[in-house]
């Protein structure tokens, strides 16, 4: 319970950077070539925490490491309302991206390990993020709807949210909190598995379509005038409202059906939507 909680405070906080990059733009002056440098450190900050995030907890423990990671949430926002200078901007984006992966890290780590091998309790903890993520843009509307100034406060909304996530890490109850040291010559015997560079490159490339997706599409939209700036925001919620169904559905589907089947149809399912959505254009 207090790993979905969090994760779905996290869903709001490490995907709010899409839906407000717009008001910090036109707020900061930011030029476009600067935009996709800092959604680029958002990336970088991931990657960065995907490794230390694994290695700390050797030396002080899960826990701390976790609460450590997770303070970055808050400070990010702090950097982000007020900050004056163009490297605030970035630092805070590049730790949002520190603090999502230490989180990723953590949370699938301890469900993995509450329930080893049941894909649903997974599923399950990743819709939780897509909840979050679909909320903070209806949220963001509604604090906007008086003002593009509201972005503000929704960015105080944010840093208490932040606040909440570092509590309730701080909740959770952990046994066996020192992780031991691999030992020398350790098995690395999945180097060898094709199966691992198959998935690592899958992930490399969903990766890369949702960061463009989610990180321009709603600066997309409002710059060309193709949608109002409402509207623009809402399409984020929609997208991610798609993926908890998609999440939930692929849950249910994996207590009835092998991974090695129901992979395929998934991959068929997501060519046929791209045919289609070019198809339309």
């Amino acid at each position: 319970l207090c790993n979905y909680s969090v994760f779905l405070l996290n869903g709001m906080l490490a995907l709010s950077i899409g839906s407000l990059l717009p008001f910090i733009r036109d707020a900061r002056g930011l030029d476009y070539a600067f935009c996709g440098l800092i959604v680029s450190l958002h990336s970088v900050g991931n990657l960065f925490s995907s490794f230390t995030a694994g290695l700390l907890p050797v030396a002080i423990g899960r826990k701390k490491s976790i609460l450590f990671f997770n303070l970055f949430f808050a400070l990010s926002y702090v950097l982000i309302i007020f900050g004056n200078h163009n490297w605030c901007i970035a630092m805070a984006f590049f730790l949002t991206g520190v603090a999502r992966g230490a989180t990723s890290n953590f949370c699938n780590t301890a469900i993995n390990s509450l329930a080893p091998g049941k894909a649903w309790t997974i599923n399950g903890l990743h819709a939780m993020f897509s909840v979050g993520a679909f909320l903070f843009p209806i949220l963001l509307t509604l604090f906007t709807a008086t003002g593009e100034s509201g972005w503000i406060t929704a960015c105080y909304f944010m840093l208490a949210m932040g606040i909440l996530s570092w509590i309730l890490y701080a909740m959770i109850p952990m046994e066996n909190d020192r992780v031991e040291k691999e030992k020398k010559g350790g098995s690395f015997g999945f180097f060898s598995e094709p199966l691992f560079y198959l998935c690592v490159a899958t992930l490399f490339f969903y990766l890369c379509a949702e960061q463009g997706v989610i990180g321009w599409m709603i600066t997309y939209f409002k710059d060309t005038g193709f949608l109002p700036a409402s509207l623009s925001q809402m399409t984020a919620s929609v997208l991610w409202v798609m993926i908890l169904a998609g999440r939930l559905t692929t849950a249910w589907l994996s207590t009835r059906m092998q991974k090695e089947k129901l992979l395929p149809i998934m991959d068929a399912l997501a060519d046929f939507g791209n045919y289609y959505k070019y198809a339309i254009k």
